[in-house]
């Protein structure tokens, strides 16, 4: 395992990333157009979700993909709880901003799980289609719980918080990361013949490239957050290190029980172990709009995801492929 964890530190990706990081450390002006970072983004939403569109019109919805998102949507609604008592625990925060915080860590990160995709090609592994539905699945709960703990340490009138609630959710269906993936999945569940093999050597081919130049990008703003995070900075490291560790490794022990492959276990683990940096603070703000939102996504940004594309889906991988194939 420890070869697989230093394979994966010294490849392109996470070079790059780490790249990005330094720079920022730095104060270097360093600094993709906004266009090109929004239109990466684009493009690996729209690879992922094509990808797993074929592979679910290859293999179709088991027993098991049925499984998978029930647990999936129980993990995303049950971290929060989980990581409202630890913030409470290990910080000075409010109530209010330790249950925003602690939605986030329910909730996926989109971006984490492109990295371990890609990294499982580099291993020359495919995934099942159902993960990307599995990854959307689990955007949705997180939010519901962490409403639920902001009513409860912050109460609003029922009116007033069913409407924020349901504006929040709304938010979320509209979200044009939500809707590329799922479309994009559509797409590559109908697509048929030459279309579907043109359309692979556009998305597929060009994949770990363009991740490459997006991990730079987020390298930079995850090492700008950084600077938020030095009041509770102890406690706060804490939570972000070991979220991921409890969510991943559970997730990983439960898919191995259920069955599913390496790659599948591997990217089961990695989204319970992945914290939000989009959906959710979207959401949130409009729910708890006293909140102090930045620190969720200094968080998630600053040390989970950092952790997760270094260490952390290497080692879900390795800790995969011990158990499931010895």
């Amino acid at each position: 395992m420890t070869a697989v964890v230093l394979e994966n530190l010294l490849s392109p990706a996470v070079l790059f990333f780490l790249l990005g990081m330094a720079a920022a450390v730095l104060r270097s002006n360093l600094q993709l157009p906004v266009d090109l970072s929004k239109s990466l983004t684009l493009f690996l939403l729209i690879a992922i979700g094509f990808k797993g569109g074929v592979a679910l019109a290859t293999e179709g919805l088991a027993g098991t993909a049925w499984l998978l998102l029930f647990f999936g949507v129980l993990f995303s609604f049950v971290m929060p709880l989980l990581g409202f008592a630890a913030l409470r625990r290990l910080t000075n925060l409010n109530p209010e901003d330790a249950a925003v915080v602690a939605a986030h860590y329910g909730s996926v990160s989109v971006v984490t799980f492109m990295a371990a995709v890609t990294y499982l090609q580099v291993q020359g592994l495919s995934f099942s289609g159902h993960m990307v539905v599995l990854m959307v699945a689990m955007e949705i709960p997180a939010v519901i719980s962490g409403i639920w703990l902001a009513r409860r340490v912050l109460p609003l009138p029922a009116e007033s918080a069913e409407a924020e609630k349901d504006h929040a959710l709304a938010g979320l269906f509209s979200n044009h990361s939500v809707i590329l993936l799922l479309g994009s999945l559509l797409i590559g569940a109908s697509a048929q013949g030459v279309g579907r093999s043109q359309l692979e050597e556009f998305l597929v081919t060009p994949l770990y490239g363009v991740l490459c130049l997006f991990l730079l990008d987020m390298g930079i703003k995850a090492g700008r957050q950084l600077e938020t995070l030095r009041s509770n900075a102890r406690g706060l490291v804490l939570f972000g290190l070991g979220m991921p560790l409890i969510g991943g490794m559970s997730a990983l022990l439960l898919g191995t029980a259920l069955g599913v492959g390496v790659a599948d276990a591997t990217l089961f683990a990695v989204l319970a172990a992945s914290a939000s940096y989009i959906v959710v603070p979207a959401a949130m703000q409009v729910a708890v709009p006293d909140a102090n939102s930045e620190i969720g996504t200094s968080l998630s940004m600053g040390v989970t995801f950092p952790f997760n594309v270094a260490l952390g889906i290497p080692l879900f991988f390795g800790a995969a492929s011990l158990m499931i194939t010895g």
